[in-house]
Parts: structure tokens; sequence; C-alpha cells
């Protein structure tokens, strides 16, 4: 019951209903008997949700007490992205590993370390952008992908005549 509970919250997440995707979760994490990989998929769930959100700050108080893996990793390089916390972002892209992901997280994290790349004036990070990009399984996700990567570049000064004019 808790598990396909969860794969409804994570479909309305898809859908780009976060507040209703964190409500399902937090229902399926009330289902008596769920397991633990239950319970950390929910919350990892919740974590992503809020962060669409940008609340960042409750996003990494739900996932700092979970077992290091590639999600959360993924869930503090994004917090980390949108409170501009260098210390984080690096700490978990650290972690990050991409194949280890689910397919529709792969794009966020291709995002992420091209990002990271820039800020680092890692040749090629340009590329790993544009393969997030043409990877995300949905347009919104593809979206706010380009949002992110628009907000790296204005943010380290990049944005030129033909940026501004492409957004």
């Amino acid at each position: 019951a808790a598990r396909a509970l969860i794969e409804v919250a994570e479909e309305t997440l898809s859908a780009g209903l976060s507040s209703t995707a964190v409500e399902l979760h937090r229902r399926a994490l009330t289902i008596s008997g769920i397991s633990d990989a239950d319970r950390e998929r929910a919350t990892l769930g919740i974590a992503f949700a809020l962060l669409e959100r940008n609340q960042s700050e409750q996003a990494i108080a739900l996932v700092k007490p979970l077992p290091n893996s590639p999600r959360k990793a993924l869930r503090l390089a994004l917090a980390g992205l949108l409170q501009n916390d260098t210390a984080v972002i690096t700490e978990a892209v650290s972690q990050l590993n991409v194949e280890a992901l689910p397919p529709e997280e792969r794009p966020w994290a291709l995002a992420i370390t091209g990002m990271v790349g820039i800020a680092r004036e890692t040749p090629g990070s340009e590329a790993v952008i544009r393969k997030a990009v043409e990877s995300a399984v949905s347009e919104s996700q593809r979206q706010r992908i380009e949002l992110l990567a628009y907000r790296s570049a204005v943010q380290k000064g990049q944005v030129d005549d033909a940026s501004l004019a492409s957004m």
C-alpha cells in the first residue's frame, strides 16, 4: 500500500504538483508496516517536492539523517544551489553518481555537475549542461534545468546579449 502511494506521489511531482506530492508522501509514511526502503524513498520524495517550492532548509533537514546515497547527494546539491552554498554543493557533488540515480533524476545530476564545472571553469561543462537539457524526461524538467543554468550564468556574470535574447 505504501509503495503504491509513493508511486502516485512521484507521478504527481512529475506533473508539477509539488504540494500534493508532499501530502501523498507524508500519508505513505503513516502507513503501518512501511519498509525502511519505502520510508527513505518517501522522505527523498518529500525533499524533492520541497526543493521544487524553494524550501531548501526543510529539504536539507529531512535528508540529513538519511544514509549517504546518490539520491541524498542530489537533493543536498540542489538545496546548496538554491542557497548559493558552495560548501554544501561541493560536498554533495563529490558523492553524486549519475548512473546510480533513477533515469528521471539523472538530468538534474548532470545539470549540477555542469554548473559546478562552469563555476570551476572546467572545459566541457557547457556540454554537460546541454546533455542535461537534452536528457530531461519532461518539458517542465527541461525548463527548470535551463532556468537554473541561466541563474548560475547570471550569478557568475557570464550573461551576454545572445543569452538575454534567448531568455
